[in-house]
């Protein structure tokens, strides 16, 4: 018998017995999970608002129109520009031809706005990125 076979022997015994006990005896046991707590219904607050056209289409050029007052977008600029928070406001959103109302609208990105809104640029010249988010005021409102 080799030398090393001699000093790890029971080792070699042990891990054969062990294989063997959980292949054979453990292994044919079957573990059922259950739940003795009360079991509750939870049903999600949507309000989704369907049109035929795919949002992600791009065969086609979608219309979308966003219905902001001027006041609401100045001080969404000039709330970024003074303190560089980025606010949602309430918006009007018609998206080919489909209008939801009471949609969030906030300024996206961080070095681009900065480039964009210095202080002596034009507001009104600025085609600014959104970040648009649907469930902002109406819970469970998608799109």
């Amino acid at each position: 018998m080799d030398i090393k076979l001699k000093r790890h022997y029971k080792v070699l015994i042990l891990f054969i017995f062990t294989i063997f006990f959980f292949g054979l005896i453990i292994g044919k046991t079957m573990m059922v999970p259950y739940s003795s707590g009360n079991q509750r219904k939870v049903s999600a607050n949507t309000y989704n608002i369907e049109n035929g056209i795919y949002i992600f289409d791009d065969s086609l050029v979608h219309d979308i129109k966003i219905d902001m007052t001027e006041e609401d977008y100045n001080l969404m600029i000039t709330t970024f520009n003074e303190t560089g928070e980025k606010e949602y406001f309430p918006v009007d959103i018609a998206i080919d031809g489909v209008t939801i109302k009471n949609v969030g609208l906030r300024l996206k990105g961080n070095s681009s706005l900065n480039g964009l809104f210095r202080k002596n640029s034009a507001v009104q010249d600025v085609q600014a990125p959104y970040l648009i988010k649907f469930d902002k005021y109406v819970k469970g409102q998608s799109y």
